[in-house]
């Protein structure tokens, strides 16, 4: 983390009971460089009190040190950004951060209309910069609009090498070249070329704003 510029990674587990808590515990040494969020319990979720279970145990998890909570999506794609649009709306006081851009590259715009609905949207771009990167020219312009609401991700590993091809990606104007250990695309990337003000916000600004 260091040697590339790393100040602290979220560790997201998408577990609770014993599976979180031995993920918490190992990381709780490291409180300024990592922070660690559980999962949600769908076990026994067609049985009756299964909510009033489910988040008791998110409210233990927090209390064991979970600082926010991410969970896999069992809808389709379209079902999940109205579910996701429908918690957002409803909980103006909660920050919610969509993961991968919402999986929304195909279409920045439904992200873009969600952004202008609800200050307390976020979205993070891991994982999907080979998905992005192809349309540099509209990606660069969504990226610098909306700065002050997308977040630096990965959630491709941890190797220098990944952070240094995710750097190239927002940072520089290299045109059309490969990166296949990372991405198995057959086409090819291009930087976005991001202003300074927008990398920053990306970078930094912007996570310290949601986590205080």
């Amino acid at each position: 983390m260091d040697e590339v510029g790393i100040v602290k990674s979220m560790v997201l587990t998408y577990s609770t009971g014993a599976a979180f808590d031995a993920i918490a515990k190992k990381y709780a040494r490291y409180p300024d460089r990592f922070e660690v969020w559980c999962g949600f319990d769908y076990t026994d979720a067609d049985q009756p009190g299964w909510e009033q279970r489910a988040v008791a145990e998110l409210v233990r998890c927090h209390a064991n040190g979970a600082k926010g909570m991410s969970k896999a999506g069992i809808l389709d794609h379209d079902q999940l950004v109205a579910t996701l649009e429908h918690a957002v709306r409803d909980n103006p006081r909660t920050r919610f951060i969509a993961c991968h851009l919402a999986n929304c590259n195909s279409n920045l715009g439904k992200l873009g209309r969600l952004f202008d609905a609800y200050p307390n949207l976020y979205a993070d771009v891991a994982a999907r910069y080979g998905e992005f990167s192809p349309i540099p020219r509209f990606a660069k312009a969504f990226m610098e609009k909306y700065a002050n609401r997308i977040v630096y991700g990965t959630d491709m590993g941890n190797e220098p090498s990944m952070y240094r091809i995710t750097f190239r990606i927002l940072e520089s104007a290299d045109e059309h070249f490969y990166e296949h250990e990372r991405f198995s695309y057959h086409w090819p990337l291009h930087g976005l070329d991001l202003d300074k003000a927008t990398l920053k916000k990306i970078y930094t600004d912007n996570a310290r704003r949601i986590m205080k």
